[in-house]
């Protein structure tokens, strides 16, 4: 609330200035009212109520939040009101002195209270024809000088801009991406988002990119992508133009070329997926497409983590280990930590997950596995490892066979905890489960494809080493530094 109260305040201070005519407008409409409340109310009352909705944070947070909130102050008519006032007192001027002065007084007040707009204005030619940011037009003229039709993901001004620069550049998204006039897809919103961070996660944006056809990305200055990342994805630095770093990959298939591939590529609430050349939906598979290798899990959604060279070289015996949540001060409390094992065979296990109110995450994974888990592993009890699960399991399981939700159940096949495991609420809603198994310090055990040995137990926090058929790797030595990032378990 305090913040959409500060956004009102901001935008209203910009919108109004001095705010000499808002004030105004206010008493002259108080008079009116007193000179003929029946004549008067019928435009007066209105404009009052349009500040109560424009002015209600109830409004802004649901509506007005979506749109261009100073956009709605044009509905306030006050040089309207202000002059139906200036009409009723030259009215009521006996004389033609009386009248000059009042005019006078009111051409005082519009000098004092508003802005002369032609001031500075002066005559001459313009630099840039286009009236655009110097860095706009450098990083606009980098793209045309390489490609004659460049497509683009970009940052910063380059949204509302790239095309009053050129019809001939396409952008992944622009003001819609701020739900400005029409909806964008939530995965152009996630790209946006990204690309507006303070700190993009580069990966998700070049992957995004390259896979959709986009062989620019344009950012500013001040977020530059690590050299490594931008040449896994095969694009390379042009340089900074004018506060703008563009990348460009130039292996990128042109549109018509990569139609005549015949995959499509088509994405939903809970993410992408292709159809082959005959329609079907490609599923637990690894698919070159373009020159890129992919993954798709067992339920058809690619898994955007598992890079190309990755992809490439999968087999039905390897396992892709993703680490969520990023580490970090600024990430704590904010993004869940957690751990996802798919074994290449249609299983699905979990490990830890977030608080209660971190759910949400966890539950975007499940979505994309149709909401099945082999097995659900809580390495400890406190609230901020197994408060997602506690969450899931009573909305998603629990309350759903019950019938008292009608969301899409999920299925949990087994949930394995320590034997210290204290969590009263944990066992509040497991109570009638017949599924829970505990684990300690010693034990090997085997839950879907994946094979787990618990090697020390210590605080009431379990270490787990998961095992491939030739590698294995401890939880703990995972990086979080980046979420979401896979990495292949052979």
């Amino acid at each position: 609330m305090k913040m959409i109260l500060k956004a009102i305040f901001e935008m209203t201070s910009e919108y109004y200035g001095t705010a000499t005519f808002l004030v105004m407008a206010v008493f002259v409409g108080v008079l009116l009212m007193l000179i003929d409340i029946k004549k008067y109310s019928r435009m007066i009352l209105p404009v009052l109520l349009t500040l109560f909705v424009v002015f209600n944070p109830v409004c802004y947070k649901i509506v007005f939040s979506k749109i261009r909130f100073w956009r709605l102050f044009w509905m306030i008519p006050m040089v309207y009101i202000i002059l139906l006032g200036f009409m009723e007192l030259i009215k009521r001027c006996d004389s033609v002195f009386k009248k000059t002065g009042c005019l006078a007084g009111l051409i005082v007040l519009l000098i004092i209270g508003g802005d002369n707009v032609f001031a500075g204005s002066g005559l001459g030619y313009s630099e840039d024809p286009y009236q655009l940011p110097h860095g706009v037009s450098q990083a606009c003229e980098t793209m045309l000088s390489v490609d004659k039709t460049p497509r683009c993901v970009v940052g910063g001004d380059l949204r509302t801009s790239v095309r009053l620069y050129s019809g001939s550049i396409e952008p992944m998204y622009g003001r819609d991406a701020e739900n400005y006039i029409d909806k964008a897809s939530e995965y152009d919103k996630r790209v946006f988002k990204e690309m507006e961070s303070e700190c993009p996660d580069y990966a998700y944006i070049f992957s995004n990119a390259r896979r959709l056809g986009y062989n620019f990305v344009v950012n500013t200055s001040d977020k530059p992508a690590d050299y490594e990342l931008v040449t896994e994805y095969g694009y390379k630095l042009l340089g900074d133009k004018g506060g703008y770093n563009v990348y460009y990959n130039p292996d990128i298939p042109d549109m018509d070329d990569s139609r005549q591939s015949g995959y499509i590529w088509k994405s939903n609430g809970t993410g992408w997926y292709c159809l082959d050349p005959e329609g079907n939906r490609l599923k637990d598979c690894v698919e070159e497409i373009d020159g890129v290798w992919y993954y798709f899990n067992s339920n058809g959604f690619l898994m955007e983590s598992v890079d190309s060279e990755s992809a490439e070289t999968l087999k039905a015996s390897d396992m892709i280990v993703t680490a969520y949540g990023k580490s970090g001060p600024k990430s704590e409390g904010s993004t869940p930590r957690f751990v996802t094992v798919d074994d290449c065979q249609g299983n699905l296990i979990i490990i830890d997950g977030g608080s209660k109110s971190q759910y949400k995450a966890v539950h975007d994974v499940l979505k994309m596995y149709g909401r099945d888990v082999t097995a659900w592993i809580l390495t400890n009890d406190d609230k901020n490892t197994s408060g997602a699960f506690s969450r899931i399991y009573k909305s998603f399981v629990k309350d759903t066979a019950e019938g008292k939700s009608g969301a899409h159940p999920v299925n949990i096949q087994e949930v394995y905890t320590a034997d210290s495991f204290e969590s009263e609420e944990f066992k509040e809603i497991t109570a009638e489960a017949e599924n829970i198994k505990h684990i300690s310090a010693g034990d090997k055990f085997k839950t879907g494809g994946v094979s787990i040995e618990v090697e020390e137990e210590s605080d009431g926090m379990l270490t787990l080493t998961i095992c491939g058929e030739k590698d294995s790797i401890q939880l703990k030595e995972l990086d979080f530094s980046e979420n979401g990032r896979s990495f292949i378990l052979h």
